[in-house]
């Protein structure tokens, strides 16, 4: 009767347009279910769930903690676990340990190659490898992200016109993506390469169809050392005295937290390879990374999307000019279009061609290049049974269920 009467009063205010009362709703909507600290103090109705677990506890960066939830009855039947603490661990030397001391009994993450090896062998453990459909990516601001209210202007402003766009594409020329994968990936995944489309991966269908009329050939013709001197040939319009080392265009780079030892890693690689075409990448390491998505003082960032469903709309949200993943500030009436278009049911080849058309205006645009799949590393106490990454979101935890000892 509570719940019913508090929608009736919702349902009132809309319809009789209490601008007051639904200011008050949108802002407990809006603010109070972000939290990061949860205790007995805590508002229970925050936690309300129909699923399988409830939240019980957090500790802010530390860890949270689910319990079973008495109530579940709308899914499949839990196989006995009853409590489910989730470590937050980001160095992946120290969650090793963690699982080699049976401190946790499962750790999916970004390892290295030492890693892996050190995950391999630890006794009681049994490693999963493969690939998943998280992607790594590089992405260049344009103007300020949606709902900000600061300005950019940094080195890539579409304001400044032809400069901005020159810019980017020299940025995105003398990225070292071939780099980053033989020697952070590949010893992985020996298998691994260089992804070449922003919509499709190696090995779905339409892949190979994509990429080359896509227009990536820009950033993929020749070696990385002629596009370095075509990207240093850019820079030299603007910056006449730029040359490698010169650090003549400043460039601020958002990547992730300080101790990921491969984001770390692959930071210094584009930190040396930029600088050949005369940029100077600022590359600090930034606690709480994502909160800084859509903070205009960075001109750009490397990170990974990782889709939750094949949908073909399933990547309008990072590039359409109102799409909740669009911190670019980047607005292409003729992109959003062609990705509004994907909204109904089309046969397969349409959906090609529709994903060919936007990916040429984003590679013109020089907005964002992949770089490479995932490799997956999930590492398990050979006690825990049922335990099946998935390659999509959420690779992990997907089938909790059946989970068992």
């Amino acid at each position: 009767a509570e719940n019913e009467a508090a929608r009736d009063r919702f349902v009132k205010a809309f319809q009789t347009k209490d601008t007051a009362t639904l200011k008050k709703i949108g802002k407990v909507w809006s603010e109070d279910f972000n939290i990061n600290t949860i205790n007995d103090k805590t508002n229970p109705l925050l936690l309300v769930s129909n699923g399988g677990f409830l939240v019980d506890s957090a500790v802010a960066d530390q860890n949270v903690t689910l319990k079973l939830n008495p109530k579940y009855n709308s899914g499949p039947k839990t196989s006995g676990i009853e409590t489910v603490v989730f470590k937050f661990i980001a160095d992946g030397t120290a969650a090793a340990q963690a699982l080699a001391n049976k401190e946790i009994d499962v750790y999916q993450g970004q390892p290295t190659a030492d890693a892996v090896a050190q995950l391999k062998a630890i006794k009681g453990v049994t490693v999963i490898g493969g690939t998943n459909a998280c992607y790594e990516h590089v992405d260049v601001r344009v103007a300020p992200a949606s709902g900000t209210t600061t300005t950019y202007n940094g080195p890539f402003a579409a304001s400044s016109g032809q400069k901005g766009k020159d810019l980017r594409t020299a940025f995105l020329l003398a990225y070292p993506r071939e780099e980053i994968v033989e020697k952070l990936i590949k010893p992985i995944n020996s298998s691994a390469t260089v992804v070449n489309s922003l919509f499709t991966l190696p090995g779905e269908a339409a892949y190979s169809k994509i990429v080359g009329p896509n227009g990536v050939s820009k950033y993929t013709a020749g070696t990385q050392e002629k596009r370095t001197a075509t990207a240093l040939a850019l820079v030299k319009k603007y910056y006449p005295t730029a040359k490698a080392g010169s650090g003549s265009v400043k460039v601020k780079l958002l990547w992730g937290q300080p101790n990921n030892s491969r984001r770390a890693s692959e930071a210094a690689l584009v930190k040396a390879a930029l600088a050949k075409a005369g940029f100077d990448v600022n590359t600090t390491g930034t606690s709480g990374w994502s909160g800084f998505l859509d903070d205009n003082s960075f001109d750009a960032s490397f990170f990974a999307w990782c889709p939750s469903s094949v949908t073909q709309t399933g990547t309008n949200a990072n590039f359409q000019s109102d799409g909740g993943n669009n911190f670019l500030g980047y607005d292409n009436p003729a992109l959003d279009k062609i990705l509004h278009s994907l909204e109904v049911k089309l046969p397969d080849a349409q959906i090609t061609a529709k994903y060919i058309q936007a990916e040429r205006l984003l590679m013109a645009d020089a907005i964002s290049l992949p770089i490479f799949a995932h490799p997956a590393a999930t590492a398990v106490n050979s006690d825990l049974v049922g335990v099946k990454p998935a390659p999509l979101t959420p690779n992990l935890v997907w089938n909790y269920w059946e989970w068992h000892y």
